[in-house]
């Protein structure tokens, strides 16, 4: 995991700060390395096994981002674009972008990297035989608060659309206590709320992470 940041020194330069923790506890961090290809950076975090009484999995990088580089890397995430900070979760949500809402584990792919389980267990269907093609999830415990799990949902909805090339419209169904309520966001309603063909939001990586911050996600 990590958590990345811009930071400027006094004469105005921009810095990326990188802090995190390696993902494997059995090690520890020494030192990183820093390699430039065309306009792309790369970072490499130097680790090695931890001995029995070492502790140190926390890194921390520090980079005064020269003007040739345009975009950096490290451990295959894209961290930072254009002046524009890559989230590890941006990373992971976009990677499970695919072409066909019929492929139902990468469906389901895109539902945990959203964290949609937060929200409640549920049971998902799909509408395939003709056009638009939907997806519904049914949650199955009862939900208190219509109003953020509602937000939460579009919002998801918005995002899932975007990454699933052939999907037309996705549901959500759940209960308050006292009724069954159903909502669906189509295609066409995001565009209208978004004021852009959703689609449009998962051509890269950059706009995609602009669209989660727009999003608030």
């Amino acid at each position: 995991s990590y958590n990345a940041r811009i930071s400027q020194t006094i004469e105005g330069k921009d810095v990326l700060v990188v802090e995190g923790q390696l993902t494997n506890r059995s090690k520890v961090y020494k030192k990183y390395s820093i390699t430039v290809e065309d306009d792309t950076a790369t970072i490499r975090l130097k680790e090695r096994h931890a001995l029995p009484w070492e502790d140190n999995n926390y890194y921390y990088v520090g980079y005064d981002i020269p003007s040739e580089v345009k975009r950096i890397v490290m451990n295959k995430d894209v961290i930072w674009e254009d002046g524009i900070v890559i989230t590890k979760e941006a990373n992971e949500i976009y990677e499970t972008k695919h072409a066909y809402v019929g492929e139902m584990p990468a469906n389901g792919d895109t539902a945990r990297a959203l964290q949609i389980w937060k929200l409640g267990n549920y049971r998902t269907s799909l509408q395939t035989t003709e056009e638009p093609y939907g997806w519904t999830l049914e949650f199955i415990e009862p939900i208190t608060n219509d109003t953020f799990f509602n937000e939460r949902m579009t919002k998801s909805a918005y995002v899932i659309l975007s990454l699933i090339e052939n999907l037309g419209e996705i549901s959500w169904e759940y209960t308050n206590g006292s009724e069954v309520i159903t909502k669906t966001v189509t295609t066409k309603d995001a565009t209208k709320a978004l004021g852009r063909d959703v689609k449009e939001y998962s051509n890269s990586l950059l706009e995609f992470q602009r669209f989660l911050s727009q999003l608030y996600l």
